[in-house]
């Protein structure tokens, strides 16, 4: 008996523990597009179920009215803005808080842990919130005809950003920005659009953003590691190491182990222990986001842009083997193929100006990111935007410009 209870709990523990991380990867890191393992599945999940769902509920009764309903509010979770994950966040901070306070507080202080902590944990609490509430409402740095030019100090590369206009603002459309669809606006140095505070990150509030993931980084940690200290002066205070129990079929008597102990524990602290296990999975979702973001300051890129350069190494990546295909042949280099020849060779949006030109008009590397300018300079940049550094131009001056720009345009 006591053999089968080990085994189901390592079962259950190791099966609740593999379908959360295959979650998360799914929702948050698969590419429905790839066709790596992880993308197929996330396409399975997230694309072709639901169709196949869809269509088999159209065919019962009354089904058709209840697909376009949730059809809506698929889309309105989805493609929407909307308060909904960031009340989900409230209510996972503000209960754990409260789980916190019911069942951890009446056991501090003890050896590891003094009374102080009784008040730093509601001040790492109160921060956290603070930082999620200044993430949530700043400006990410929206651009409009009015301000376009407070957005323009960074140069096109002539790879994934070339002069333009947003077909859908209307306005110039300056290098590294992008028009957000959800919320159906050009942002500033987009990095991508984040449902936890409703808002896009952008040049004017990724500072905000990353002080919010080191915030909920650092709770989430410091919650474990209370709560860890807590459950181990608990086990050491009545000496369940070096208890012995009874199996209650056969009668025998054994020493007790770890697998005994946190079978123990679970059952006498569940709550203290399902709140220990929730926040050292997030803790550890959120450091790895957390470091992924800190890899994109040193190298100078957002996520839209990283996204854009792993498109730009796989066509280099392919451009280097039809090279030396070419070279071994005594052939010219093929062309690139259109989008409608190929079109999941290279999207045209991510480089626009590769799908403009041939193989041997391009070096044989690929060219270097043209925005890193270290690490000190690149941290700098986030910390203090350069959109806010530079005096807006004053409205005479705009509107020289624009005379300027009317005439050249006459003028050709």
């Amino acid at each position: 008996q006591h053999q089968q209870d080990e085994h189901e709990l390592v079962m259950i523990s190791g099966a609740y523990f593999v379908v959360l991380v295959l979650v998360l990867l799914v929702l948050f890191v698969g590419d429905p597009e790839s066709k790596s393992p992880l993308g197929r599945l996330s396409y399975f999940c997230t694309v072709w179920l639901p169709v196949v769902v869809c269509e088999k509920a159209e065919e019962l009764p009354c089904g058709a009215p209840l697909v376009r309903r949730a059809t809506c509010c698929v889309d309105y979770v989805c493609n929407k803005p909307n308060p909904l994950l960031q009340v989900f966040y409230l209510g996972l901070v503000i209960g754990g808080f409260l789980v916190f306070q019911l069942y951890a507080a009446p056991h501090i202080p003890n050896k590891y842990l003094s009374e102080t902590h009784l008040y730093t944990s509601h001040l790492a609490v109160i921060v956290t919130l603070i930082s999620f509430l200044v993430a949530s409402r700043a400006n990410p740095g929206y651009i409009n005809k009015q301000n376009v030019e407070e957005f323009s100090h960074f140069p096109f590369d002539g790879l994934i950003f070339t002069p333009g206009d947003c077909k859908t603002c209307k306005h110039a459309k300056p290098a590294r920005s992008k028009h957000c669809a959800i919320c159906d606006a050009c942002v500033g140095k987009f990095d991508h659009h984040c449902p936890w505070i409703n808002n896009c990150v952008g040049e004017r509030n990724y500072r905000y953003f990353l002080a919010f993931v080191f915030c909920t980084m650092c709770l989430l940690a410091y919650s474990s590691v209370g709560i860890f200290l807590i459950l181990k002066d608990w086990v050491e205070e009545r000496d369940l190491m070096n208890r012995f129990y009874y199996d209650r079929a056969t009668g025998e008597r054994m020493q007790a182990d770890w697998t005994v102990v946190m079978t123990y524990v679970m059952v006498r602290q569940t709550y203290l222990v399902m709140l220990l296990f929730l926040s050292a999975v997030m803790g550890s979702v959120v450091f790895c986001f957390w470091a992924y973001h800190m890899s994109l300051i040193v190298r100078n890129l957002t996520t839209n842009e990283a996204g854009k350069w792993s498109s730009v190494a796989g066509f280099y990546k392919r451009r280097a083997k039809d090279l030396l295909k070419s070279k071994k042949e005594g052939t010219e280099p093929p062309p690139i193929p259109g989008p409608e020849e190929e079109a999941e060779l290279l999207n045209p949006e991510t480089a626009p100006a590769l799908a403009e030109r041939k193989y041997g008009q391009f070096p044989a590397k690929r060219p270097p990111n043209i925005y890193n300018r270290g690490i000190f300079a690149n941290f700098r940049e986030v910390l203090s935007p350069p959109s806010l550094r530079v005096a807006p131009p004053s409205a005479a001056a705009r509107r020289a410009r624009a005379k300027a720009k009317a005439a050249q345009a006459k003028q050709e």
